[in-house]
C-alpha cells in the first residue's frame, strides 16, 4: 500500500510540471502584425532564436539571437525587452531617452518594462529609473 501511495504522489507530481509550462513554440509570421513591425523596425538585422505562444494568457515572447528577450502582449504590444546591449533609440519617447543621457551620462539602457503605471528602465549601471505614461520622471532606485 506504502508503494502504491508513493507511486501516485510520484506520478501527480510529474504531470504538475507536464501541464506548467504552457508555451508553444510559434512563428514570426503567427505572431500579430503589431509584433512583427517591431522587431523589423527595431532589430531588422537580428534573427529569431526562438518564438513561443504563452496559450494560457496569449502573451509571446521572443529571443534574439543577440541575446535579447522581448515580451508582447496578445495584440503584438511589447511589455518587456532586456538585454546584455544597449536597447535602440526610439523604443519608449524621446524624453525618457534625453533624461536617461543627461542624468546619467554615459549609462545604457538595457531594460524597457512597461505596465499599466508607466515604465521602468534598467540601466547597466544597475540603477532602475521609473516613469509615468508620458514619459515624466517618477524615481531612481539603485
Amino acid at each position: 500500500m506504502r508503494n502504491i501511495t508513493l507511486l501516485l504522489v510520484c506520478v501527480l507530481s510529474f504531470s504538475a510540471f507536464a501541464f506548467a509550462d504552457n508555451d508553444k513554440p510559434v512563428k514570426v509570421e503567427d505572431m500579430p502584425m503589431t509584433a512583427q513591425e517591431f522587431l523589423q523596425a527595431y532589430f531588422p538585422k537580428v534573427k529569431v532564436a526562438s518564438a513561443t505562444l504563452d496559450e494560457k494568457d496569449g502573451d509571446y515572447e521572443v529571443r534574439l539571437e543577440n541575446g535579447v528577450k522581448i515580451e508582447f502582449n496578445k495584440i503584438g504590444s511589447w511589455m518587456e525587452i532586456e538585454g546584455h546591449i544597449a536597447l535602440p533609440k526610439g523604443i519608449v519617447s524621446s524624453n525618457i531617452y534625453d533624461y536617461v543621457a543627461h542624468n546619467y551620462k554615459k549609462a545604457k539602457i538595457f531594460k524597457i518594462e512597461r505596465d499599466k503605471n508607466g515604465f521602468e528602465i534598467g540601466l547597466d549601471s544597475n540603477v532602475e529609473v521609473h516613469f509615468d505614461l508620458n514619459g515624466n520622471f517618477v524615481k531612481a532606485e539603485n
